[in-house]
């Protein structure tokens, strides 16, 4: 779990503990994500969304998706959803009445998990200074991974910095922020980025602003702290409260 310096809570005290408990008291009233990501057979992609698009209210129903999207380009037959929970042992609930729910079980995951190849998730909490914004008009959807280097209290804040740039120039792209998050679960000292854009084209445009000359200083700043990049472009799926 990523720790910030500046926390002057306890240490987990010992193994014995209840971690999960324990590290929902160090959270406090912070909401947490789970962004998962599942690949599937090719064969049975097109098949597999179907029965998302027929049978996915039986998920959500037990808790609150952000978004679901497929992966246009940065992964294939892939599909990428972010769920919101209130703590750690609220989404230990939502779990346990979804392993315990027959239709859930029997409408949906008997018939999709065959189609599956892999399952991946991290769960993560956004940064104090980002929210979760929720856009108005349609679009698609850019998901940025960022693999820092270093101590949380080296990076943030050319984060943050890279970030607010990054919202200047893709605003005059017709493009918006959704949210900033850090992992906590997962690969450490990653951030995911979620933009919407009006289309990829009009990315590009915010892209070519970003990458002026008078900006150089703050990207060189930021992207020397970054060990690794990835960014995914997604589609909405039509369960997707984000479209």
């Amino acid at each position: 779990m990523t720790m910030r310096l500046t926390d002057t809570s306890p240490k987990c005290p010992n193994l014995g503990v209840n971690f999960i408990q324990h590290c929902t008291k160090l959270s406090g009233k912070h909401k947490i994500y789970e962004l998962r990501t599942y690949t599937s057979h090719p064969k049975d992609f097109k098949e597999f969304l179907k029965l998302t698009e027929e049978n996915f209210h039986l998920r959500t129903k037990h808790s609150k998706l952000i978004g679901y999207w497929t992966s246009e380009i940065g992964g294939l037959n892939e599909v990428v959803h972010i769920w919101e929970y209130d703590s750690y042992i609220h989404r230990t609930s939502v779990r346990q009445n979804l392993a315990s729910d027959p239709e859930w079980l029997s409408a949906y995951i008997s018939k999709a998990a065959p189609a599956w190849m892999k399952q991946d998730n991290v769960s993560m909490s956004l940064f104090p200074w980002s929210q979760i914004n929720t856009p108005h008009k349609m679009g698609v959807y850019e998901l940025q991974e960022f693999n820092m280097i270093g101590y949380i209290k080296d990076w943030e804040e050319p984060l943050k910095v890279f970030v607010d740039l990054s919202v200047d120039c893709f605003q005059n792209a017709s493009s918006s922020l959704i949210g900033a998050w850090e992992v906590q679960f997962g690969p450490q000292n990653t951030v995911f980025v979620l933009w919407q854009h009006q289309s990829f084209d009009k990315m590009k445009e915010g892209k070519k602003l970003l990458l002026q000359e008078t900006n150089e200083q703050i990207l060189r700043s930021f992207y020397t702290l970054v060990g690794s990049a990835h960014c995914k472009a997604l589609l909405s799926h039509k369960v997707s409260p984000l479209q």
